[in-house]
């Protein structure tokens, strides 16, 4: 899979968006099976930056791919949203190379987390790209506002039933109760905080996901858990 076509088309969309089910290592421990390729596939996508930037997409999809099958903890993915538009004049926003209302992410790696100590939650921590340090670059032509994503990382929430085999699971990137910030900011054994920031040309400033999509696999999967 060449690096470009490997990667969430996040938004994580990016945005990032992209991950799978697990539990990292802390009680509930998980064990996982056969691990590999995944597709991508979600609903509405929204990005909004705290000085009141926010950009719409209508749908995403993706494809990853766990660096180990058997015990895959990170992987890399890459995803696309589409119908994405700047909701002061509706007029549409994309990445160069992509049609009109195409936003994709570049090459980002996940790792599978356990969500906010004393919870042991699943989750996703997508991270930037290694090279250029963004989650995605792109431009609302009409307005002429050029906006990168960036960030440390965004942290999602997976959902699937444990300990029965499953071809497909959830991830859901959502937002806190003030809209502030992620849902999620903090994985156990981590003091880092994490979130998304975005540039609209006025320089970094705190941003915000919100997302749903489905993750579906090669093979059938089994996340097995156990007290650790």
């Amino acid at each position: 899979m060449s690096k470009r076509k490997t990667l969430l088309a996040v938004l994580a969309a990016a945005f990032a968006f992209a991950a799978l089910p697990a539990v990292a290592s802390a009680d509930p421990e998980a064990h996982y099976t056969d691990f590999g390729h995944f597709e991508v596939h979600g609903g509405e996508a929204e990005l909004v930056s705290e000085g009141g930037l926010k950009v719409t997409c209508s749908s995403v999809t993706g494809t990853g791919e766990f660096h180990t099958k058997s015990t895959g903890q990170t992987g890399e993915g890459y995803f696309l949203f589409h119908g994405c538009e700047e909701t002061v004049f509706g007029t549409h926003c994309e990445s160069a190379g992509q049609p009109n209302g195409t936003i994709e992410t570049e090459e980002s790696t996940f790792h599978l987390v356990t969500l906010t100590p004393g919870t042991h939650t699943a989750g996703v921590l997508i991270t930037p790209n290694e090279e250029s340090g963004k989650f995605a670059t792109f431009t609302c032509p009409v307005v002429g506002v050029h906006i990168t994503v960036e960030g440390n990382g965004i942290l999602g929430h997976i959902t699937a039933p444990y300990n029965t085999p499953i071809t497909e699971a959830t991830v859901e990137f959502g937002v806190s109760e003030e809209g502030v910030s992620q849902a999620f900011t903090e994985i156990c054994e981590d003091e880092e905080t994490y979130g998304l920031e975005s540039n609209a040309g006025g320089g970094l400033e705190t941003a915000t996901e919100e997302a749903h999509g489905y993750m579906t696999f090669d093979n059938s999967i089994e996340i097995t858990t156990k007290e650790a």
